[in-house]
């Protein structure tokens, strides 16, 4: 069958229709040969259509966890360049003092002057302690993620990108109360 004989009966769009038959190529259920579209033989329906299952449910939270990364980037009073270079798994030591969060930063008397007890800040690039194991580079294991690589740092987070899950910022002091990360050797 063609995938547009298959697009007519199924009434799927063009780019539906794509990803579908993606999904399930991807899962061994099915072939695409020379304009055609075959089920393989042998296949078995509903151990594909699990796997077919998990891979978009993977693909949507990986999906998610990068609009939540750009959602935290807006949202960062921090360092933007450092945020930046951070999703994309590089490391800046410090501020780099040219983006409009850095040149916002009150100095000396100004910060004094803003510093209220108790009061909860946002999320901002701070400079990094690295008094733990997982700095900026570490690969790391999670009892229920899997494996990932840590990404950046800022303040008491760590972004790590988990392949199973996508991006996810976690808290330092719970991850080291509860032992929820491993750092591999």
């Amino acid at each position: 069958m063609t995938p547009t004989e298959l697009q007519e009966e199924t009434g799927l769009s063009a780019g539906r229709l794509t990803a579908v038959l993606n999904l399930l190529e991807s899962t061994g259920a099915l072939t695409t040969e020379r304009g055609k579209v075959a089920p393989v033989p042998g296949a078995d329906a509903e151990e594909t259509a699990t796997r077919a299952v998990e891979l978009a449910t993977a693909h949507e939270s990986m999906e998610r966890s990068r609009v939540d990364m750009m959602r935290d980037l807006a949202e960062t009073t921090g360092c933007r360049r450092r945020f930046l270079l951070g999703y994309f798994g590089e490391h800046l030591n410090s501020p780099c003092g040219n983006c409009d969060r850095c040149e916002q930063q009150p100095t000396g008397a100004e910060a004094a002057a803003d510093a209220v007890p108790g009061l909860s800040r946002p999320r901002t690039a701070s400079p990094t302690r690295h008094d733990h194991p997982f700095v900026p580079g570490t690969t790391v294991h999670h009892p229920q993620w899997g494996d990932g690589e840590v990404l950046s740092e800022e303040e008491n987070r760590i972004t790590v990108l988990f392949a199973s899950v996508g991006y996810r910022t976690l808290s330092l002091p719970v991850i080291l109360e509860k032992n929820l990360l491993t750092a591999a050797s």
